[in-house]
């Protein structure tokens, strides 16, 4: 393996999603490097969560679909191929999704649960760690004293950093974005983008957003999906400045120009 190869954290190879008999992508190919943020941007329908979804298997759980090619995640493998052990998957590309999901349990057992299941059993131990997420983003000086209180009790902005502080418990390697701001008001979404920029360099972040402003602001690389006719594949894939400045593909200039999609 190369030096390029092994700053690779995922290696797509010809990859397909259909749902039954529609096909959401076909023929993707796409590296994604370490510890660079990636946006996937494109209309609606234009299969970019049907890919987020199948980089740590949560496609499973989505009815009919089938996820052909190779899905190669570093530590892991070929997705696809080889006999996986989801919980650890999970644990390692995390998920943070488009409507916060906090257990409607208290601040302190959304921790517990998760810690309990990696092994970690001890209290002191769990109450450490906890900290140290809750203070990575911010929150702990919000809720320190209330953690018995019901996380979904907290104002949006607050239970989506205190997700985000859920996924980082466990340590992951990647994490993943799907629209994790769309539900926010402005202030919450400067406050969320703040902490996924300063995740670069330590983990592998990939966030789909709609928001094309949102990917010039915090993305690196950007991955351009489009959904049209026979085209159900990622039409231009570049750092961020080369793809916004000077886009090679017809078909992500009329969109990130605003004229299509």
């Amino acid at each position: 393996m190369n030096i390029e190869e092994e700053n690779i954290a995922i290696h797509l190879k010809d990859v397909g999603i259909r749902y039954g008999t529609t096909v959401a992508l076909e023929h993707v190919n796409l590296q994604i490097r370490k510890g660079r943020i990636t946006a996937f941007v494109g209309p609606s329908g234009s299969g970019k969560t049907s890919l987020l979804k199948s980089l740590n298997r949560l496609s499973d759980l989505e009815k009919d679909c089938v996820v052909e090619g190779e899905v190669i995640v570093e530590g892991f493998g070929d997705l696809n191929a080889e006999k996986i052990d989801l919980v650890s998957l999970r644990r390692s590309v995390g998920m943070i999704f488009q409507k916060p999901n906090p257990f409607p349990i208290s601040i302190r057992k959304n921790f517990f649960l998760p810690l309990r299941e990696r092994g970690i059993k001890d209290k002191k131990e769990s109450d450490r760690r906890m900290e140290k997420a809750l203070k990575r983003v911010g929150l702990w000086d919000e809720v320190h004293d209330r953690l018995n209180e019901r996380a979904d009790r907290l104002s949006g902005g607050q239970q989506q950093r205190l997700c985000i502080a859920r996924a980082l418990v466990l340590e992951p390697d990647i994490l993943l974005f799907d629209e994790p701001c769309s539900a926010l008001d402005p202030m919450a979404t400067e406050v969320v983008e703040g902490l996924i920029s300063e995740l670069r360099g330590e983990l592998t972040v990939i966030i789909v957003t709609h928001n094309l402003a949102q990917a010039k602001r915090i993305a690196d690389e950007v991955a351009v999906f489009w959904c049209a006719g026979s085209c159900k594949n990622i039409v231009e894939f570049g750092c961020v400045s080369q793809v916004f400045d000077a886009p090679q593909s017809d078909f992500a200039s009329q969109y990130l120009s605003g004229q299509r999609g």
